[in-house]
């Protein structure tokens, strides 16, 4: 299904018919298929939803100047076109970086807060790939400085195809403030019953975060799954429900 919120077209699908309601934000690069399978979980006493966050999936790219609090807003003005009243939140990587932005800014009333190997730590240093990108564009190929923007795509797919830059050449500009907005100083804002999940082995958004998070969140709650890593809500669905159905009950 399709709906409009902050002015792009978003993709979303929901299970179940539930009295409440859980929304499942998916990481940078990820789509509503990535949680999928822990979203169809809970259908039998829940209604779940999954979206496509702007620029992923089906839904339309944002604004090359959206960053973090556009990218919140987008999801809290969803919510209030759905008529989405108290939901519980799950964000898994960026999408837990969204839901500390809402909690702690109050953007809009959740019930409780599910963080999966959040990221909102930022150290607010230049992405180390973009910086050797531009190095080598402007250093060692002078002809190609007034066509910068042209051959960066061409180098991230060349000699780091694996890169969020390489996969999604559209959302640079977006990708560049998001890594660069710190939001440590938001947890600590947070009110609402939390509950903290991570994989143990997680080099993405290392655990010492998850601990960071626990100490500066009132009254939070920390789960560590020791032998995981970043794509724990992806892979291993089963589990993570499991830790999650108590919380919510």
């Amino acid at each position: 299904m399709f709906t409009t919120a902050r002015g792009k077209r978003i993709y979303y699908e929901c299970y179940g018919k539930g009295p409440k309601t859980i929304l499942f934000v998916h990481g940078w690069g990820g789509t509503h298929k990535s949680l999928k399978r822990l979203a169809i979980k809970p259908v039998k006493k829940f209604r779940t939803v999954v979206i496509d966050l702007p620029g992923f999936g089906k839904s339309q790219n944002p604004d090359p100047s959206w960053g973090v609090e556009e990218y919140a807003e987008c999801v809290v003005d969803f919510l209030k076109k759905q008529e989405i009243q108290n939901p519980v939140y799950f964000g898994h990587s960026f999408g837990g970086s969204l839901g500390i932005y809402i909690a702690a800014k109050g953007l809009y009333p959740l019930a409780k807060l599910v963080l999966c190997a959040s990221a909102f730590k930022r150290t607010g240093k230049k992405s180390r790939l973009a910086s050797g990108v531009n190095s080598v564009v402007n250093s060692y190929v002078p002809f190609l400085r007034s066509i910068v923007s042209r051959v960066k795509p061409f180098f991230y797919k060349i000699f780091f195809p694996d890169s969020d830059l390489a996969r999604f050449p559209h959302l640079e500009s977006n990708f560049r403030k998001i890594i660069t907005r710190d939001l440590s100083d938001l947890p600590e804002k947070i009110t609402i019953p939390t509950l903290i999940l991570w994989g143990g082995r997680d080099t993405y958004t290392p655990p010492a975060l998850a601990d960071e998070l626990e100490e500066k969140i009132p009254g939070s709650c920390k789960i560590l799954f020791p032998y995981k890593s970043h794509n724990l809500p992806i892979r291993y669905p089963d589990e993570v429900w499991n830790k999650m159905r108590g919380f919510i009950a």
